[in-house]
Parts: C-alpha cells; sequence; structure tokens
C-alpha cells in the first residue's frame, strides 16, 4: 500500500500486484516500466542491482519512483549504493515556490 500510495501521489499508475503463488520474473512483484541491470563494482563482480523504474503518466513522463534490488550481497553497506542514490536523487530541485524541476540523468555514469 506505501508503494502504491507513492506511485499514486506522483502520478504513476499502480499495476496490480501478482499473487505469492504465481511467477514473478522481475523478484519484486510488480515490474517497473523500465529495469535496467547495473553492475557498479569491478571489485565485486557476483554484485548487481536491478532498477526497476517507474514513469509518470505526465505530458513528459518522469521517472519519480524507482525500486532497487541488491543482487549477490549481504546486509552491509557498500560506497556504489551511495553513489547509485545520488545518481537518482540529483535529478530533483525544489524550488523556492514549491515547484520541482526534473533534469533526468540518462548516463548514470555521468559525473
Amino acid at each position: 500500500m506505501q508503494y502504491d500510495f507513492w506511485k499514486s501521489y506522483n502520478n504513476i499508475t499502480c499495476k496490480e500486484t501478482p499473487y505469492i503463488s504465481e511467477t514473478a520474473d522481475c523478484g519484486v512483484g510488480v515490474a517497473g516500466d523500465k529495469v535496467e541491470v547495473i553492475y557498479p563494482s569491478s571489485r565485486y563482480l557476483e554484485r548487481k542491482y536491478t532498477v526497476h523504474r517507474f514513469y509518470s503518466n505526465d505530458e513528459i513522463p518522469w521517472n519519480y519512483y524507482n525500486y532497487t534490488l541488491a543482487d549477490g550481497k549481504g546486509h552491509d553497506c557498500n560506497p556504489e549504493e551511495a553513489w547509485l542514490g545520488w545518481n537518482y536523487v540529483r535529478q530533483f530541485q525544489r524550488l523556492a515556490d514549491g515547484t520541482t524541476v526534473v533534469e533526468e540523468v540518462t548516463d548514470i555514469n555521468a559525473e
């Protein structure tokens, strides 16, 4: 319900979650509109991050919601996780009047 709240808040279509008995290829119940697999660490090649990106229904569809699965790692924190988070958050800017400016990052490796 929490995921659907934020999707609805950001004008993103809430897809029906499959039942547990059904096989879900995406591993998160509901696959994103775009799915990207990232291997950010040359040191830990077994680690991969599967990013499910959900886009708004606005005239210009914005990626206001992501769900990321960290495969092949334990419950420790790694520098690449901060890097992945920053590459998503840095595209948003809140102006003094409350509006949001979005510059979508198309190259996740861009500095």
